[in-house]
């Protein structure tokens, strides 16, 4: 049987790659509305390390921030293929220009590190991205700074993931219609 791919294994390689990831400090995935009550992880209040917790007190994530937003899904009938909004963001309590135009660039250059992830992660010490996902270029990037509880500066990158996966009646859970 062949080893398909669904949505949860895409999130749980998003997750990874945050874990991974030298910058990145928190990871979250759900409705754009809900992005400043992240409650799944945060990173150790000591900075020393990127140690995992569960957030059970609703503090907000830890900056930089990859948080997923998940859009339609395609079906065709030999593979599925997946959107996401990845949303790279990091905190601006100063509200200076200058901040703000360093954090555009630094969170632009996550947004490619995720990107080139999972398009050309060959081996699996980089994850084996590119063995699983075939992910659809170009694609757009769109910078913005919105003001929740903080001023949150980044990008957005609409990512693609097309997964193999046929369409299957015959391993669908339904009793005989007999």
């Amino acid at each position: 049987m062949a080893n398909y791919y669904n949505f949860k294994n895409i999130v749980d390689d998003f997750k990874l790659l945050q874990e991974k990831h030298k910058i990145l400090n928190s990871f979250g995935i759900g409705d754009i509305r809900d992005l400043i009550f992240l409650t799944q992880q945060k990173t150790d209040e000591n900075y020393s390390s990127k140690v995992s917790t569960d957030n059970t007190n609703n503090n907000a994530p830890t900056y930089p921030l990859l948080y997923i937003v998940p859009q339609p899904a395609t079906r065709y009938d030999g593979y599925i293929t997946y959107a996401f909004n990845v949303i790279v963001c990091d905190i601006d309590n100063t509200k200076n220009k200058d901040i703000q135009v360093d954090l555009w660039s630094d969170t632009l250059e996550i947004a490619e590190d995720i990107l080139a992830q999972f398009k050309y992660s060959v081996i699996s010490s980089q994850g084996d991205y590119a063995s699983k996902y075939d992910v659809v270029l170009p694609t757009g990037i769109s910078p913005f700074s919105e003001m929740y509880e903080d001023l949150l500066i980044g990008w957005n990158l609409q990512l693609q993931v097309m997964v193999d996966k046929p369409l299957n009646r015959c391993i669908a859970p339904f009793n005989d219609f007999n």
